[in-house]
């Protein structure tokens, strides 16, 4: 039974960081995500499929999200890597299919392996207060 959990916890890890990964490709590329998926040579798994259309599906409230929660960074200003990582983190965080803490863990964990070593601190700080904004009801910035 251990095996098998942990397994599905590296599955789910290795598709957050395919979705990120594919996220910041289709930033870079200035794609949709139908055109990104269209032209991978291998198909994505599920869960990969799922982070990026939901990423993309809450693009605008994220974004406000992010941008109310990040005193002094605007969007343009932001590591696109970090940036990429929040919008699937905080869709995540908006879909409310996966624990707070997990989703906050995991963004933590791959911002370590993909970004500067300063922005662990940040992508940790923003989605602690956007999580906290979410779990208020005040998930509409644009209200």
């Amino acid at each position: 039974m251990k095996a098998q959990v942990r397994g599905e916890i590296g599955s789910r890890r290795a598709a957050r960081e395919n979705a990120l990964e594919l996220g910041y490709e289709q930033e870079m590329r200035g794609l949709t995500t139908e055109e990104l998926f269209a032209t991978l040579v291998v198909p994505a798994d599920d869960l990969t499929v799922q982070l990026l259309v939901d990423a993309e599906r809450h693009r605008v409230q994220a974004d406000g999200l992010i941008a109310g929660a990040s005193d002094h960074w605007d969007l343009h200003r932001m590591a696109l890597m970090d940036l990429t990582l929040l919008r699937i983190a905080v869709a995540e965080l908006i879909e409310g299919k996966t624990p707070t803490g997990v989703v906050i863990a995991e963004a933590v964990y791959l911002t370590g392996l993909f970004s500067a070593e300063e922005s662990s601190r940040f992508v940790n700080g923003v989605l602690g207060a956007i999580s906290r904004q979410l779990q208020s009801g005040a998930s509409d910035p644009l209200a």
